[in-house]
């Protein structure tokens, strides 16, 4: 659903400005988001998956009257990279 990755890649952003976290790159697929955010000292990842998961799935039922049921699977992977990393991360 191409408007809805055009509206969510923003959104998602906009969840992280307002919980502190900085994203520094979103996309992603069909089935699935890649997100490089900057998180600061006092949020843990698991916290920063529960802001940006929790919010975007409800604004995505509301917004979304087809996609009601919608809901993120379970679990995520994340991984840390040094600032000295970043741009080799981001491609």
């Amino acid at each position: 659903m191409p408007d809805l990755r055009e509206r969510l890649w923003p959104y998602l952003g906009g969840i992280a400005k307002q919980n502190q976290m900085k994203a520094l790159a979103i996309s992603g697929a069909a089935d699935h988001v890649h997100i490089l955010l900057c998180l600061p000292a006092t949020l843990s990842v698991a916290k920063a998956v529960q802001l940006l998961k929790g919010n975007s799935s409800k604004w995505i039922r509301e917004t979304f009257p087809k996609m009601h049921f919608f809901a993120w699977q379970k679990g995520y992977g994340a991984f840390s990279v040094s600032i000295s990393g970043v741009d080799a991360t981001v491609i």
